[in-house]
């Protein structure tokens, strides 16, 4: 994506496009890709970009808040933004700290509790976690493998953790 499209884009979202926003949307909204903040800054500083810290936090934020990247959450304090806004799910490579997309049609969630009061069920984040073959988990099959369900609720009123079993 060149600045132009990138500048064009910003504003269909409601986005006034800084030179900071527009360089971050470029490189990030190129194509589906999973970053954190620390390695977009990383990768803008290689290309000669010098961003603050707290720019590409609160730009990630927004983009975020806009719906241009969804948050992928895989441990306190451990976020990756995701370019790829429609549903799907993840595999997080503990051994590497990447994150991979994996279609969400075929993995089917039961015994969701019901929603509070007021409140209604926006959609339901699977990071399924994998480690190398040769570690912990080693030998366990497709069946029965246990992953989290991080359930988002409207309106960013906190979230709860499930256990479902992939099928």
């Amino acid at each position: 994506m060149n600045e132009i499209e990138s500048r064009r884009l910003l504003r269909r979202h409601g986005i006034v496009p800084t030179a900071q926003r527009v360089r971050i949307a470029a490189l990030l909204l190129m194509r589906h890709r999973h970053v954190t903040a620390d390695g977009l800054r990383a990768q803008l500083a290689l290309r000669g970009q010098a961003v603050a810290k707290a720019t590409v936090y609160n730009t990630l934020n927004l983009f975020t808040h806009r719906g241009l990247l969804r948050q992928v959450v895989v441990a306190p304090g451990k976020v990756f933004f995701d370019s790829n806004t429609f549903a799907h799910h993840h595999f997080y490579n503990e051994d590497t700290d990447t994150l991979e997309d994996f279609d969400s049609g075929g993995v089917a969630i039961r015994g969701l509790p019901p929603s509070p009061r007021g409140t209604v069920v926006e959609r339901v984040d699977v990071v399924v976690r994998v480690r190398g073959a040769a570690g912990p988990v080693a030998g366990q099959g497709e069946r029965g493998v246990e992953v989290e369900a991080e359930e988002e609720r409207t309106r960013g009123r906190g979230s709860s953790t499930g256990r479902a079993t992939h099928s």
